[in-house]
């Protein structure tokens, strides 16, 4: 297995490429005398090459992980792994090292993947803020992966108006408009950029 599995707590469509992947091939046989048969029987060169060994081989496999009734991860069966883009709650992944020859094995020096969200933006126009003194509460359309950078425009602001952002996470945000001392209604635009978008 590779590390830990990745779960993004909720599901997602997300992109995932091999970054690095690099392989090296280990012979047990480290002089002469450990070696089994005739030396002039055996194969290769005797100053080494550049060929990788014909004997071992290493495939990266991946299994993709969704959320069940009981708001637990269940895994589906391992496949060969191919970058792109995945619909899921979680993936993880195996290796899995051959060898058709006792006195070799491949090993994994680097392994490491590159996973990211696509990036969006949400934005709404002409809301009304109201009177509420608990401020207004604006729910995105689709929570993000993190919480987003949010722009807020009023747009009949007078003297002396000015507005408090109460509170904003990955899902909404909540702003209350002010004449100085009092809650007022103001119309407000805002735009929310992030990554993610939950499906």
């Amino acid at each position: 297995m590779i590390a830990a599995p990745l779960d993004l707590t909720n599901k997602y469509k997300f992109n995932v490429q091999l970054n690095e992947f690099q392989v090296q091939n280990l012979n047990y046989v480290n002089n002469f005398d450990s070696k089994q048969g005739l030396f002039d029987d055996a194969e290769g060169l005797f100053d080494g090459g550049e060929n990788a060994s014909v004997s071992t081989d290493v495939q990266l496999f991946a299994a993709i992980g969704v959320e069940d009734s009981a708001g637990s991860v269940t895994y589906g069966s391992f496949n060969k792994f191919r970058s792109g883009d995945y619909n899921a709650r979680a993936l993880k992944f195996r290796a899995i090292l051959t060898s058709t020859n006792a006195e070799e094995t491949p090993i994994i020096e680097k392994l490491s993947l590159k996973i990211s969200l696509q990036k969006r933006s949400e934005e709404g126009s002409n809301i009304s803020s109201g009177t509420d003194v608990s401020g207004k509460t604006v729910t995105f359309g689709y929570p993000f992966y993190q919480t987003p950078s949010l722009t807020i425009i009023g747009q009949n602001m007078q003297d002396g108006d000015y507005f408090v952002l109460n509170s904003k996470d990955e899902s909404s945000f909540n702003v209350e408009f002010f004449n100085g001392v009092s809650t007022i209604d103001r119309t407000f635009d805002y735009q929310a950029i992030g990554i993610g978008q939950q499906q």
